[in-house]
Order: structure tokens, then sequence, then C-alpha cells
């Protein structure tokens, strides 16, 4: 990488060419305050290179990043990296353009609910490639839901919660069989999201037997 960063995301990004496919690895944002905080980045695997994009309209870490269709990037929620500020804000990045002419743009989002609110340290998951499912954060102390549809841009609060508070910037979820499972930061048990059910389980680290 070009630029040192801590409290960052990763994103990758798999993109089908005529004739080929090509793998990109997105870092993105940082906790430091100065200007890395904007800075993204882009791993490109096949070259073996690293190549700096546009930077994020808002300095942020402990956020959430979730991949659409293989080619939209959306950055959710956060901390602002020069204030320390919890964010509601969520940017969009295409994938398909060129890395040098890849630029971030703020979505307005429709909060009609206003349940909606600022937040870190929250998940994401793609539920389809037009919906995001967003999870707990704020340091472990939010279990609550909502999804986030990309065409209409409406955030609702979702029925569904988590069985157990917690905090997941530096998870990954993982589908498998019409489960998502995703690992907390903080107690380190499995939090598995039920597609079909549209519900939450939680496997305690004890089961787990980590």
């Amino acid at each position: 990488m070009r630029n040192a960063r801590s409290g960052h995301q990763l994103a990758h990004l798999h993109r089908k060419f005529e004739y080929q496919t090509k793998d990109y690895i997105y870092a993105i944002g940082s906790k430091y305050p100065d200007e890395t905080s904007k800075k993204c980045e882009v791993y490109d695997i096949s070259k073996n290179k690293w190549t700096e994009i546009g930077d994020l309209q808002q300095s942020r870490h402990y956020h959430s990043v979730t991949v659409l269709e293989n080619r939209y990037l959306y950055v959710i929620g956060g901390r602002d990296s020069l204030t320390e500020n919890p964010l509601d804000s969520i940017e969009r990045l295409d994938g398909f353009n060129s890395l040098e002419s890849q630029r971030w743009e703020v979505i307005q989002v429709i909060n009609k609910e206003m349940h909606w609110t600022p937040r870190d340290t929250l998940g994401s998951f793609a539920l389809s490639d037009s919906e995001i499912l967003i999870f707990g954060g704020d340091y472990g102390w939010i279990s609550d839901c909502f999804t986030f549809n990309v065409k209409s841009n409406e955030i609702h609060k979702c029925e569904c919660t988590l069985k157990k508070p917690e905090e997941f910037f530096r998870s990954q979820a993982v589908k498998y069989n019409d489960k998502v499972f995703v690992i907390g930061n903080l107690d380190k048990d499995v939090h598995v999201y039920s597609l079909k059910a549209q519900k939450w389980f939680l496997l305690d680290k004890w089961f787990v037997e980590w």
C-alpha cells in the first residue's frame, strides 16, 4: 500500500471480462486523523500493483463495506476520523469504471421512519442484487437491523434483531446453504442469519469451542 492505515475496510471485487477475469482488493478509509482518512487504494492481483483511486467524500473508519453485482461497492456508517463522531452516511463506487476514473458518491438515503441513526463497528452483507442487510455496531451495544434498498435508496428497520448485541467491522460474512455466518469481534460468537426465515440465530463460542 502507498498509505499506512488502521481501522480501514477491505473488499474483494471479482470482474468478468469477455476473455478473462480479474480480481481487485480495495482498501478503504483509515482512523488516522489526516489526509489518509479519505484515501482508497486498489490492489490488482494479476499485476501485483496498488493504485490510488478517488477519495471518500467523508473521512471514516470502523465502517462496513458491501459489494453488489460484483460491481458496486457500498460503504456504510463508521466513525469520522477527524471528529470521532459516528456516521449515518452511505457512499457508492462503480467498480466497472477504469481505476483512474473511479469516484465515490454520497447516497441520499431516504430514512422515512427515522429509525436509522449514526453508528460504527457495524456489519453488512448483500441480501440480493438490490438490498443490503445492516446490523449491530456501536462498540457492541446495538442489536437492531436495517435493510437498505439500493434502487430506491430507502432504509427500513427490520423486525429481526441480533440475539446478542455485537460489533462486526473486522468480520466478513460468509454464505453457506441459505445461511449467512458472521463472527462477532467482541465475544467471538457465531451469528447465523437464515435467509429463508429472515431471522438471526446464535452459536455461543463455548458451543463452537474456539
